[in-house]
């Protein structure tokens, strides 16, 4: 068994919701507290999930990428905390 492990990022905080709630649906969990990245001109929100698979997952190289939107975001990475639980 394998661990798909997925960052959804979004600018909106309510399509981040939509998408987190989707990916739930799906048989993701939570992994860890949201957080955003940005400055002070531009904030992206993020939440990382994990669901357990039974194939193995392709070995994939994103680094490129999130270089690419750490540039673009500056790099300032600021925890919102932890939302809590019912």
């Amino acid at each position: 068994m394998s661990a798909e492990y997925k960052t959804v990022a979004d600018e909106n905080l309510p399509n981040l919701d939509a998408e987190v709630n989707r990916l739930l649906a799906e048989g993701f969990e939570l992994y860890g507290s949201p957080y955003s990245a940005g400055n002070e001109t531009q904030c992206t929100y993020c939440q990382a999930l994990v669901r357990q698979v039974d194939e193995p997952l392709p070995d994939v190289n994103v680094s490129t990428n999130t270089e690419r939107m750490l540039k673009r975001l500056k790099t300032s990475v600021v925890d919102v905390g932890s939302v809590p639980s019912e």
